[in-house]
């Protein structure tokens, strides 16, 4: 005898199926999950460096594939403006294009006084060559659409008696290219490197608060910090003053006089022409900030690092720490300097922190901040190439100049 089929199974059994259905489907998201976070954990302990490894210089393997794919990505294959994210504003792409080109050649010269012998003659050609790919039109062109002029047009009006006007976003980032490169032995810039010292040091002279303006009524204290540094290289290795130069002991207690965001303990962000703060510290301009100041100004970077370790630093779970972009009790917004924030904490300011927790071996932190960056950009390997998956690449750039600070001396110049 056939089963009846009543309203009540018949209404019943569609919503039987639905919820076998979704059943199914939660099991198998459940199960991909698992299986992605068995694949990643076990990824992430192989491949990632600890604090510890880098501290003792027992990361040659990792740094040195890293290497073999910045100098292919940016150098052999001349990465430019269309290597950036295609979606970001325009200015931002020629900021992460010459900043791409500042940052590799810190981590070859970095590098090369690490290990002379196997690094400082090729990376002295590959320098020189970042040299050269920095000052064409398509790099310079976010900075000349907001002055209306050529940054290297208006270095060359200076070098002939006119008024320093402008430019920090771009003449910085050559100066520090330059000034790598004179670093490695590179002489034959060594004019460029004068012209570019001088421009900036009478850039930041002509202002009572020692600031400049990255563009026309925009100035941004880290951009300035990029200047110092280049300033007191210039200073150090071609004048033959100590670290920290006169010019850099002057700039700094303008600095600290006026513009410690005492909440944080941090310079601030920005400021407006007067000197009023604008935007107080940050853990993305802290870290920067602490990174450049290592060659220009050693014990105030190192302060600068621990206020923000102090202010910013925070722990979540898993073994996930870093830098937040705003103090402890500030809860805001990311951008285009931080990068998307994960529970506050910011890409940018864990990774540029690197810097300031490897120079003063602070081992614990240093060995989260690297889990975090490696939890976040997932290293992939190829043949002998390291990059990180997920992470664009301007931060490889970093990650690798962060990953390799050290002071540079004058072993190179004869």
């Amino acid at each position: 005898m056939a089963p009846t089929l009543t309203r009540t199974n018949a209404e019943s059994a569609p919503n039987s199926l639905y919820s076998f259905s979704l059943k199914g489907l939660l099991q198998t998201a459940l199960i991909l999950f698992l299986i992605f976070f068995v694949v990643k954990t076990v990824w992430l302990y192989s491949l990632r460096v600890g604090g510890k490894e880098l501290i003792e210089g027992k990361a040659e393997k990792d740094l040195q594939q890293r290497r073999n794919y910045l100098v292919r990505k940016v150098i052999k294959e001349r990465a430019s403006v269309k290597s950036t994210p295609q979606l970001l504003d325009p200015t931002f792409q020629g900021e992460w294009a010459i900043v791409t080109y500042s940052m590799t050649a810190l981590a070859l010269t970095n590098m090369a006084f690490k290990d002379p012998a196997l690094y400082g003659k090729e990376h002295k050609k590959l320098v020189g060559k970042l040299v050269k790919m920095a000052q064409i039109d398509e790099i310079q062109e976010f900075d000349t659409r907001l002055w209306n002029e050529k940054p290297m047009n208006a270095l060359k009006a200076f070098k002939k008696g006119k008024e320093a006007k402008g430019h920090v976003g771009y003449v910085g980032h050559l100066g520090i290219i330059v000034a790598s490169h004179y670093a490695l032995g590179g002489k034959e810039n060594l004019e460029l490197f004068r012209l570019i010292a001088n421009y900036s040091r009478s850039l930041l002279m002509q202002s009572p608060h020692m600031l400049s303006e990255t563009y026309p009524g925009e100035c941004y204290i880290p951009d300035n910090v990029v200047l110092v540094a280049v300033i007191s290289l210039y200073d150090e290795l071609v004048q033959g003053e100590k670290k920290p130069t006169s010019f850099t002991k002057q700039w700094v207690a303008k600095m600290k006089k006026e513009f410690i965001d005492k909440k944080s303990g941090l310079m601030a962000f920005t400021v407006s022409a007067k000197g009023k703060v604008i935007q107080g510290g940050r853990g993305s301009s802290g870290g920067w900030n602490s990174h450049y100041l290592l060659h220009a100004h050693p014990e105030f970077a190192k302060e600068l690092y621990l206020n923000l370790e102090k202010n910013f630093y925070d722990k979540l779970f898993f073994g996930i720490a870093g830098m937040r972009e705003w103090p402890h009790g500030v809860d805001k917004e990311g951008d285009v300097d931080s990068g998307p924030l994960i529970f506050g904490l910011s890409p940018s300011g864990t990774g540029f922190s690197i810097a300031g927790a490897l120079f003063i071996r602070r081992e614990t932190v240093l060995d989260a901040l690297l889990f975090t960056s490696e939890a976040a950009g997932f290293t992939f390997l190829w043949r002998k190439e390291r990059s990180y998956l997920l992470a664009p690449l301007v931060g490889e750039a970093i990650m690798l100049a962060m990953k390799t600070v050290r002071l540079w001396d004058k072993r190179f110049i004869h």
